[in-house]
């Protein structure tokens, strides 16, 4: 590509130091939406015996480090990441498993999530109840048909009084 364009490809240094000052700008960007603690702290309040878990078509230890760094690490019992146990949303058995980890029943379980396709209908497939945060202005995936009921969201302060109908 460098000659394509009539440039010396760098040195692997030069591209591993460009590399880390990239990772250094992108993690210092990682922030919770405002809706986020205030929604965490509702919930807790309402229910403590509520157990919370993150369940997320990842690596662990990154989506680990974007929590920490978030403030919200403490928040959650447990990190199931797919690439940790070789399933990914929207299949069920990675709800299952999610499940199994937090020591819930899936009927009496929701999972929260911005895309409709993997996590609302995926956990709502999977015997949860499906909930998209649909935020306004946020980047859109191609949406799929209807094929399971599910709560939509705008926003997480909404979260609570959704779950609690």
């Amino acid at each position: 590509m460098h000659e394509a364009l009539g440039r010396e490809a760098p040195s692997d240094a030069t591209a591993d130091a460009w590399f880390a000052d990239y990772l250094r700008h992108y993690r210092a960007q990682w922030r919770a939406f405002d809706d986020v603690l205030p929604a965490l702290d509702a919930l807790a309040t309402a229910n403590r015996q509520l157990v919370l878990g993150v369940v997320t078509n990842g690596e662990g230890d990154p989506q680990r480090a974007k929590l920490e760094a978030c403030g919200v690490a403490g928040r959650f019992a447990h990190v199931i990441a797919s690439g940790e146990v070789g399933v990914a949303k929207p299949d069920a058995a990675i709800f299952a498993l999610a499940c199994e980890r937090l020591g819930v029943e899936r009927h009496q379980t929701a999972h929260v999530g911005d895309r409709l396709d993997l996590d609302a209908h995926g956990a709502a497939a999977a015997g949860l109840r499906g909930v998209w945060l649909d935020r306004p202005g946020a980047a859109k995936h191609a949406m799929p048909e209807p094929a399971y009921e599910v709560t939509t969201i705008s926003t997480l302060h909404e979260l609570p009084a959704a779950l609690a109908a």
